[in-house]
């Protein structure tokens, strides 16, 4: 039993640390998006391309990010609703 116990509490441990990875990540990518960052797509057969060099009109970079930033924010609240889940349930006392 002990060791089952270790092996559950380990990996709700590692579930913990790699969502909250994960809504870091998502944030500091909406906060460089937001400061203008480039987007750079990592190929694996080809070399990498930023998505400036692809010279997309403003319109059409703002639809990227845009679109980029409702995704990641989506991210989020998927991961911050599985690290809800995680947690034990804390109780509003009344005073």
């Amino acid at each position: 039993m002990n060791r089952e116990l270790i092996t559950r509490a380990t990996k709700c441990r590692d579930d913990i640390e790699r969502l909250g990875k994960i809504i870091g990540k998502c944030s500091n990518a909406i906060d460089e998006i937001g400061h203008g960052a480039d987007i750079k797509v990592i190929g694996s057969i080809r070399s990498d391309i930023n998505l400036n060099d692809c010279h997309l009109d403003d319109g059409q970079e703002k639809l990227v990010q845009d679109m980029l930033v409702a995704i990641l924010k989506n991210r989020i609240e998927e991961a911050e609703a599985e690290l809800e889940m995680l947690l034990p349930k804390v109780e509003e006392k009344n005073e």
